[in-house]
């Protein structure tokens, strides 16, 4: 019988230095604060997604930024009902600003306007009247030029 170079010899000695024992440490992983236990909070992630998701960025970009899958991220937005109703009620404030913020600069240009439609100069109170009606869309049906939009 040949022997193979490859095999070991029958009776080797154990090793002089043999490696210690491989240990694993099987301490449980810190849960979630929005594990099934306490559906009441969100986790860290799922803030820091809402705040993204928010300022406009892409699931993809979310999903990678915060290494996740965006499965994930989908499942979140529509199976998890805290973190929708958070989202929900977050951009609703967010858009209520964005609303408040432009009613008030409408109320500003009309009130611009209007004192230039009461300009002393005539091409000046001209041009003020004409961007309201405009604006108004008052008789704009009945230009025949116009196109209806």
């Amino acid at each position: 019988m040949s022997e193979n170079p490859h095999d070991p010899p029958p009776h080797s000695p154990p090793p002089a230095n043999p490696s210690p024992p491989v240990t694993q440490d099987y301490s449980p992983l810190p849960t979630a604060p929005n594990s099934l236990s306490n559906p009441s909070t969100l986790s860290p992630r799922q803030s820091l997604a809402l705040d993204l998701m928010l300022l406009g960025r892409t699931d993809t970009a979310i999903s990678q930024q915060l290494n996740i899958a965006r499965k994930t991220l989908y499942n979140w937005r529509t199976n998890n009902p805290l973190f929708r109703a958070t989202f929900d009620t977050r951009r609703e404030l967010l858009l209520g600003d964005a609303t408040a913020r432009l009613v008030a600069s409408i109320e500003q240009a009309l009130d611009t306007l209007s004192a230039q439609a009461h300009h002393p100069r005539p091409d000046i109170s001209h041009r003020a009247a004409r961007s309201i009606l405009a604006l108004s869309r008052i008789g704009y049906h009945l230009v025949p030029h116009c196109k209806r939009t």
